[in-house]
């Protein structure tokens, strides 16, 4: 039925109700294995099926409404995701204030788990539903 026979996988797509086609789930199969946010370049070249740009950019944005994936921001116009910080096993409850580490030198990314306590009430009179914060350096395997 499917190219890969990743039960867990699967069930984990299937709890979210998604509708399961090749594509997502070799999409979904290369962001669970990733330990870094992934561009959708990477996703196209990586993939052991044969994906085009509008296959990945469909699942990516599928993936987005479900809550399972998360877009990496940066200032270099390529967005990256990652799987979503509610759907990783050591993820502890988060509000909508995120951080991510992103190196320098190779681009690992990955979402800081921890509570990130940012006084935006100090910096700004409007009010924030959403933010993001991105610690750039050189991660432990750079070093």
């Amino acid at each position: 039925m499917y190219a890969y026979n990743d039960q867990s996988l699967i069930n984990k797509l299937r709890e979210h109700q998604v509708h399961l086609t090749q594509n997502r789930i070799a999409v979904f199969k290369l962001l669970t294995e990733s330990k870094t946010a992934l561009s959708v370049c990477t996703i196209m070249n990586q993939s052991e099926s044969i994906l085009d740009r509008i296959s990945v950019y469909r699942a990516l944005k599928y993936f987005l409404q479900k809550g399972l994936v998360e877009i990496v921001p940066n200032n270099k116009g390529n967005s990256r995701y990652i799987i979503a910080s509610s759907n990783n096993v050591n993820a502890k409850s988060r509000d909508e204030k995120c951080a991510y580490f992103i190196c320098s030198t190779c681009q690992h990314t990955e979402i800081i788990l921890e509570p990130v306590n940012i006084k935006i009430e100090l910096l700004t009179k409007n009010h924030i539903n959403k933010c993001s914060l991105i610690l750039e350096g050189i991660c432990g395997n750079c070093k």
